[in-house]
C-alpha cells in the first residue's frame, strides 16, 4: 500500500493561484505581528528569567562552558538548551544577547502566525477567509504579543510545536521521511523538556494508526528519535553529572500541592485549551489529519497540570496550545455554501481575541502595544528606568523588572570585584552586576534544588520558588545577602512578608549565624530608590 501523501489533492498539499494573493496578505500579517510584538514591551523591561539565558549564553561563548558562575561546575539551570545555543551564537557574532533574545522571540512568534495560516491552507484549501482569520487571532493574541516581547524561549517552543504537528501530518502521508521526522522531534525536545511528552504521544499514535505496510517507517522514526535522545542524555550525564536538568528538581516535588496548583492553573486558563480539545474530538471523527494537533494539545495540557502550572501570569505555558486550539476550532467550522471571507471566520477571530483580551492584565498588554506603535519613531528601549519614589511615605517599587536592572547596575558600581551575593531574582542582577551570584531557590544551585521541600502551612505552590536551604546559602559565605526583591522609598531592613515565604529567606532571617556575621547595608540608588542589602561584617569569617 502506497503512503497516502502521494494523493496531494486528498491531503490538501496542492497550491492554487489564489495562494499568491493570500500569501501577500499573510506576509503583511507576519510583518504586523512582528511590529506589534517588538513594540509591546516598550513600556516595560525584558523578563528577569531572560537574563538567565543570556548569562549562560555569554559564558558559553566566552569559553567558560555551560556554567552560571565562571569557575563553578557546569549546571543545567535553564529550560531550553536550544535557546542558550542560539543566544551564544549571537554573542559570537558580536550581538547583544538581550536584544538578540527579543528579536529571535519576535521572529518565532511571527513564524508561528505564518505557519498557522499556511497549514490552514493545506488542511482547508479554498477557505481563505477562515485561514486568514485563524492567523489573525494568533497574531493579535495578547499572550503571544506579551511573551514574544519578553525574549523568553516559549515563542520558539510554540513555533517548533506547530512545526512538529505539521511534520507529523507530512510524515504520515509520506512527505517526510523517518530520519527527518525523528530529528524534528529531537529538536523540539531540545527546545523545552515538555517536547519529550509530545514526541512520545505522536510517535505512539503513528505506530498505532499506521497501516501494516507503513509500520516499518514508524519504527524507523522511533529508532531515530530514541538514538538521538540517548546521545543527548548520555551527553547530559557526562557533562552535568545529572540525568535531568537542574530546573526539573527545582520546580517539582510538591506532591498533591503541586497537582492542585496545576489544576487551578489549567482551570484559570480553560478558554485556551478546552475549546480546542472539544472541537478536536469532534473534527477528528471526520478528518484524521487533525489528530496530531489534538494529541499535542492534550499532551501539553496534561504536562502543564502535572508540572504544577507556572509562577508567571498571562498563561505562558499555554502559549504553544493556543495556535493548536485555533486550528482545531477552525477545522470544526462547516464548509459554507459561498466562497470568500465568511461570517464564521470573523466570528472565530473575534472569539479568539475576546478570550485572549479578557481581563485587565491583557488589556494592559494591548495598551502598551498601541503606545509603542504610536511612538515608533522613538528609540527601541528594552529597559526603562523606574518612576521616582515618594520619600515622604514608605512604599515598595511595584515595577519589579525595572528594579532588578537597577539592582544589578548598582552592584556593578559599588561591589568589589569578585564579590558574591545571595539573591532570589538572579537574572538581571546576575547579568548586570557580573558578580558571583548564589541562587537561593535552586534554579542554578544544585544544593538547593535537591533540598527537601519544606513549606509552611497555607503556603501556595510557586513552581521554581518553593525550594530553599538557608544553611546551605550561609555556608557559601556570600559577601552580600538580598532578602528583599523590591526597591523601597525608605530603607527597609525587614523583608516583606511575601519574601519570608521563600524557605531560604525565612531560614536566613531566623539564623543566629546571619545576625552575627551580617549588617544592614541600604544603598540609595541613582534612581532615588533604596536597595536593601545585608553586608558581611569585616570581622566575620570568610570562605
Amino acid at each position: 500500500m502506497e503512503p497516502r501523501a502521494r494523493d496531494s489533492e486528498r491531503v490538501g498539499w496542492s497550491t492554487s493561484g489564489a495562494a499568491v494573493r493570500w500569501g501577500i496578505l499573510a506576509a503583511l500579517l507576519l510583518l504586523m505581528a512582528a511590529a506589534v510584538a517588538a513594540r509591546a514591551r516598550v513600556a516595560t523591561t525584558v523578563l528577569d528569567d531572560t537574563y538567565i539565558f543570556c548569562r549562560y549564553a555569554a559564558n558559553l561563548a566566552h569559553g567558560h562552558g555551560l556554567v552560571w558562575n565562571p569557575g563553578d561546575p557546569p549546571v543545567e539551570g535553564f529550560t531550553s538548551p536550544l535557546w542558550v545555543v542560539l543566544l551564544s551564537l549571537a554573542v559570537l557574532l558580536g550581538a547583544d544577547p538581550v536584544r538578540a533574545a527579543v528579536v529571535l522571540a519576535v521572529a518565532a512568534f511571527a513564524g508561528t502566525v505564518f505557519l498557522v495560516w499556511w497549514v490552514g491552507g493545506r488542511l482547508r484549501p479554498g477557505r481563505n477567509g477562515l485561514n486568514l482569520a485563524s492567523a489573525l487571532a494568533v497574531a493579535l493574541s495578547a499572550g503571544g504579543i506579551y511573551w514574544a516581547g519578553t525574549g523568553m524561549d516559549e515563542a520558539l517552543f510554540t513555533l517548533l510545536t506547530l512545526a512538529v504537528v505539521v511534520g507529523s501530518l507530512a510524515f504520515e502521508n509520506g512527505l517526510l521521511g523517518p530520519l527527518g521526522f525523528g530529528l524534528l522531534l529531537t529538536v523540539l525536545c531540545v527546545a523545552r523538556p515538555e517536547g519529550i511528552a509530545v514526541a512520545v504521544a505522536l510517535l505512539g499514535s503513528n505506530l498505532v494508526i499506521a497501516a501494516p505496510q507503513a509500520r516499518g517507517r514508524s519504527l524507523r522514526s522511533v529508532a531515530v528519535f530514541l538514538g538521538a535522545m540517548a546521545a543527548l542524555f548520555a551527553g547530559r550525564w557526562l557533562y552535568f553529572h545529572a540525568p535531568l536538568p537542574n530546573t526539573y528538581y527545582a520546580k517539582t516535588g510538591g506532591g498533591l500541592l503541586q497537582l492542585r496548583a496545576g489544576l487551578a492553573y489549567a482551570a484559570a486558563n480553560w478558554a485556551l485549551w478546552l475549546p480546542g480539545l472539544l472541537a478536536g474530538v469532534w473534527v477528528v471523527r471526520k478528518d484524521r489529519r487533525y489528530l496530531a494537533a489534538l494529541l499535542t494539545a492534550a499532551t501539553l495540557t496534561l504536562v502543564i497540570v502535572l508540572e504544577g502550572g507556572d509562577q508567571f501570569g498571562r498563561a505562558r505555558f499555554f502559549l504553544p496550545v493556543f495556535p493548536l486550539t485555533v486550528l482545531l476550532v477552525a477545522g470544526a467550522f462547516p464548509r459554507p455554501a459561498r466562497r470568500g471571507v465568511t461570517a464564521s471566520a470573523w466570528v472565530l477571530a473575534m472569539l479568539s481575541l475576546a478570550v485572549w483580551g479578557a481581563g485587565p492584565a491583557y488589556r494592559e498588554v494591548y495598551r502598551q502595544a498601541a503606545a509603542g506603535l504610536g511612538a515608533w519613531h522613538g528609540p527601541w528601549r528594552l529597559v526603562k528606568l523606574p518612576r521616582p519614589p515618594d520619600p515622604s511615605r514608605p512604599e515598595f517599587l511595584e515595577d519589579l523588572e525595572s528594579g532588578f536592572v537597577v539592582m544589578g547596575k548598582t552592584l556593578a558600581r559599588v561591589a568589589p570585584r569578585g564579590a558574591s551575593i545571595a539573591v532570589v531574582p538572579i537574572g538581571a542582577i546576575g547579568w548586570y552586576s557580573g558578580l558571583r551570584v548564589i541562587d537561593m531557590v535552586g534554579l542554578v544551585n544544585p544544593a538547593v534544588a535537591h533540598a527537601l521541600v519544606r513549606l509552611k502551612p497555607g503556603t501556595r505552590w510557586r513552581p521554581g520558588h518553593n525550594r530553599g536551604d538557608g544553611a546551605a546559602i550561609l555556608r557559601e559565605h556570600p559577601d552580600f545577602i538580598q532578602l528583599q526583591d523590591a526597591l523601597s522609598s525608605q530603607p527597609a531592613p525587614r523583608p516583606h512578608p511575601f519574601m519570608l515565604g521563600y524557605t531560604s529567606v525565612a531560614e536566613i532571617w531566623s539564623s543566629p549565624e546571619f545576625w552575627a556575621n551580617y549588617e544592614f547595608f541600604p544603598i540609595r540608588t541613582e534612581t532615588g530608590w533604596y536597595y536593601n542589602l545585608y553586608r558581611r561584617k569585616s570581622r566575620a569569617p570568610r570562605r
